[in-house]
């Protein structure tokens, strides 16, 4: 149960917080809401189990007996908890807290985590044999024929009749996840990437925040500490502005408050405070301790009162957000296990060189190792091997809070290098043992997506119906029909090719060439036509828990292309929808269709199948017994196998794509380019506007408020529809909306009624998890703070002025391998805490009113200009 809850992971800080029962049911174990039965059968279960664990037996006894009489009650009132409920003497079950649990998919082991996997194979084991024992012991139903019974059972030679790979039955039953193998044999399917990713309870990581951010010896954990411990006294704030303030609401560190207030509303309010903390700490340039006039109690002036309503308005969404589990975060889950799979071992690592010096996680400066120590006043900064330094900030300056100056370094021939460090500044490691190289080399990437095909994750639909070229613009439409014309020649490419690879098992091969081959999207080309030097792979990523999305490796015939399309720039993103503007009566009404599997319904002409080769020969034999091979010349000994349609990969399938997209727009409706939002354009300035992202369609109208529905967006909603049936595209039923005032799409969470454009929960919720978990450690490699700032990036996009927060992140270990583990100083560390408490407060609201100044500056290295 302990390692399953994963508090290290789960609430950063709180590792040294008692694993309980309870705790377990509320966060960790897939109980649905929809059984309140259960929920409250393991919620007493769980009581009683805790309360043993505490050595309170009489506490046990008496709650397994008024369970036991709860029990009671319930059959006698057939199933009400009416009265059985108030029996218990406690507070009822959470039931809250179990919404949104999703039952074990086909791709997901259905068994409890609480029994090792040992464990569960012996019990399956005992079912089954149970299960056989019992079923050949029931009477039959006639006697056997022993010729004809037998002849039907094993075949006309007596002989039980062979499976064919490549039957339908291997292909995974209807309506499950898994293929029949797993299934007959009682095996769990083989596990999905994400699928252990650790869910995210917002509340509970809010309300644990303020004591993990105290437990730290940073600047800002000490600022942060002056200002909940500090009396306070009767200064007057040295300006009338917004920040410095102090904490809105100091009952909150109050035990006897916290007890009046709900959960959820006091970790709204720690959320707070803790925002304003950061953006004080920053207002104030970082300082170690906090003035007393912004201490705990002090009075908050008007402005600041209605700052504090603003900040409310915006962390409510990420406070407020239920528990985000793999499931919820789709795709991403597979980088958020990938990276907490790097975290652990970081923690490992950290935790092999606490057992060398207990100093490791603090300062440095009494350090050593048993080596002769090298003269000077610091600590040793010598690597073990190379000399390379294992810490990213000796050629950086300290960062906001640090004490003193930038670390400076010396070599003198052979010397160890020698350097005078701040007290608590992140350092160097000399380690003579060899063993401890090893452990500081960070092995596996968390960057890797690319996963083995498997068939029954994969699911296509349709045929490769879709003309483009009538959509595409003259030059784009000749290198569809014939890309050969346009390759560069072979004998010109200067750096190496990669060696793409079919991304799967042998068995697993033939059943996606034969998913493809039922849908028409599998030709064969002799492998006399075929250069296999610029064949290209296949492999699989995350689409969800359930299903994968196929991908050709085709950087091999990419590299003969250079990338084109004038259309391109009609694309639009996220970051269009922050220019709109809101008047304070009017609302945004949303839109959307999402076609599926795209590209895979394009027409490919002949021309193109040697550009979709699959690297792998088949022998003829083999590559007859599909459909396709039909279309084939018959008479060679070998084939290769071909997409017959746009795969995802190809290097101008975005632009075939949003090409052809606009042109359906363009055409089926009464839409201008003008009422596009686009990548270089503004906004319409109409009540209008409309949006394409490949297979993302949207529209968005302004209404006043209380007013019906809008006509304009129904009527191209209807036009678009049209236009997708006499194309052959298939429509997402499932992800259409229309008429709404809140949706997600282009990786954004619209809210058309406040009108905040946001980053969406369930994607910001797991980085501000890990980020606060890096920091925790201390420790982190290149490669992760690359991760990281991508992270945020893609976050604070939708609140600019928070990218001004990434500094030491691009800086710290630039130079050193990308597994090579390193110690981070305070600065990044706050400067990574800092950012994550910030995730909630990224957010454009678009009833902001725009600013009648325009302020220019010239961005030049070597002259300044301003104008206003």
């Amino acid at each position: 149960m302990g390692a399953d809850f994963g508090l290290a992971r789960h609430v950063p800080g709180a590792d040294r917080v008692p694993v309980t029962a309870r705790a377990w049911v509320e966060t960790r174990a897939r109980i649905q809401q929809q059984f309140p039965t259960t929920v409250r059968m393991a919620w007493m279960l769980s009581g009683i189990v805790d309360a043993l664990a505490r050595g309170d037996n009489d506490e046990g006894l008496a709650r397994a007996l008024v369970g036991l009489a709860a029990v009671e009650q319930l059959s006698l009132d057939r199933g009400s908890w009416t009265l059985a409920e108030p029996m218990l003497l406690e507070e009822p079950a959470p039931l809250s807290s179990f919404h949104g649990r999703q039952m074990p998919t086909g791709s997901e082991q259905p068994f409890t985590r609480l029994l090792d996997a040992r464990s569960v194979e012996l019990l399956v084991y005992q079912v089954r044999e149970e299960t056989t024992r019992r079923t050949e012991a029931l009477p039959r139903k006639g006697p056997r024929m022993e010729g004809e019974t037998q002849g039907k059972a094993e075949g006309e030679d007596g002989r039980r009749p062979k499976r064919d790979c490549m039957t339908s039955r291997h292909l995974g039953r209807p309506g499950r996840g898994a293929p029949d193998e797993f299934v007959s044999a009682g095996e769990a399917p083989p596990r999905v990437p994400g699928a252990a990713a650790r869910p995210i309870l917002a509340a509970s990581l809010w309300a644990s925040l303020p004591r993990w951010v105290l437990e730290q010896s940073t600047p800002f954990a000490s600022f942060f500490r002056s200002l909940v411990t500090q009396k306070p006294k009767q200064e007057a704030p040295a300006t009338g502005q917004a920040f410095p303030m102090p904490l809105p609401y100091p009952s909150v560190y109050r035990r006897s408050a916290r007890r009046r207030t709900s959960r959820l509303r006091t970790s709204e309010r720690h959320a707070v405070n803790l925002v304003v903390a950061v953006l004080s700490w920053l207002s104030l340039d970082c300082p170690a301790a906090g003035p007393a006039w912004i201490s705990l109690g002090q009075p908050l002036s008007g402005e600041q009162r209605g700052a504090v309503r603003r900040l409310e308005r915006s962390v409510r969404v990420l406070v407020r957000q239920p528990m985000v589990g793999p499931s919820e975060m789709g795709r991403v889950a597979a980088k958020v296990e990938a990276v907490e799979q790097q975290l652990g071992r970081l923690e490992t690592i950290a935790r092999r060189l606490g057992r060398v010096s207990s100093h490791y996680m603090g300062a440095p400066d009494n350090m050593y190792y048993d080596a002769p120590s090298p003269s000077g006043p610091g600590p040793s900064l010598r690597s073990s091997s190379s000399g390379r330094p294992l810490s990213g900030t000796a050629s950086c300056r300290w960062g906001p809070g640090s004490v003193g100056a930038s670390a400076s370094t010396a070599t003198a021939g052979t010397a160890p290098l020698i350097a005078r460090s701040p007290a608590g500044a992140a350092f160097f490691l000399e380690d003579p043992a060899a063993e401890f190289v090893d452990c500081l080399r960070l092995g596996g990437g968390a960057e890797t997506v690319a996963k083995p095909l498997e068939s029954h994750r994969l699911v296509l639909t349709g045929r490769p119906v879709f003309d483009p070229t009538p959509h595409l613009d003259p030059e784009a439409r000749s290198h569809y029909l014939n890309p050969a014309a346009w390759m560069k020649d072979p004998e010109s490419l200067e750096e190496p090719l990669p060696r793409p690879k079919f991304k799967a098992t042998r068995v697993e091969r033939l059943r996606v060439l034969e998913m493809l081959d039922k849908t028409d999207r599998l030709r064969f080309v002799p492998a006399e036509l075929v250069d296999p030097r610029f064949t290209s792979g296949l492999f699989a990523i995350i689409k969800d828990q359930d299903r994968d999305r196929m991908i050709m490796d085709s950087r091999c015939p990419n590299a003969l292309e250079s990338s084109t399309g004038r259309w391109i720039r009609t694309m639009a993103t996220a970051a269009s929808l922050l220019n709109l503007s809101l008047d304070p009566t009017e609302e945004l009404v949303m839109a959307g269709e999402d076609l599926k599997d795209y590209y895979y319904f394009f027409q490919a002409p002949p021309a193109r199948l040697l550009r979709n080769v699959i690297t792998g020969k088949l022998p003829r034999d083999v590559a007859a017994t599909y459909t396709g091979f039909s279309h084939a010349e018959d008479g060679h000994a070998f084939y290769y196998a071909a997409l017959n349609t746009l795969p995802m990969g190809d290097l101008k399938a975005v632009s075939y794509g949003q090409t052809a997209h606009v042109s359906l727009l363009l055409t089926h409706t009464n839409v201008v380019l003008e009422e596009l939002l686009t990548l270089d354009s503004r906004p319409p300035r109409g009540s209008f506007a409309t949006g394409i992202c490949i297979d993302d369609f949207v529209c968005l109208e302004k209404r006043q408020r209380g007013s019906g529905l809008p006509k304009r967006s129904s009527r191209v909603m209807q036009g678009m529809r049209r236009g997708y049936l006499q194309a052959g595209l298939q429509r997402s039923e499932k992800k259409a909306f229309e008429g709404v005032t809140k949706a997600s799409f282009w990786g954004a969470a619209v809210d058309g009624e406040s009108g905040d454009v946001r980053a969406l929960p369930t994607r910001a919720l797991p980085v501000m998890g890990y980020i606060l978990e890096i920091s925790r450690l201390g420790l982190a490699t290149r490669a992760l703070l690359d991760l990281v700032a991508g992270s945020l990036v893609a976050i604070f996009s939708f609140r600019r002025r928070l990218l001004s927060m990434l500094n030491l992140i691009y800086t710290e270990g630039r130079g050193l391998p990308r597994d090579l583990v390193f110690s981070l100083s305070p600065g990044l560390r706050d400067e990574l805490t800092a950012s994550a408490i910030l995730i909630c407060t990224a957010a454009t609201n678009l009833r902001a009113r725009p600013s009648p100044v325009l302020v220019a500056t010239d961005a030049s290295l070597e002259w300044e200009a301003g104008m206003r």
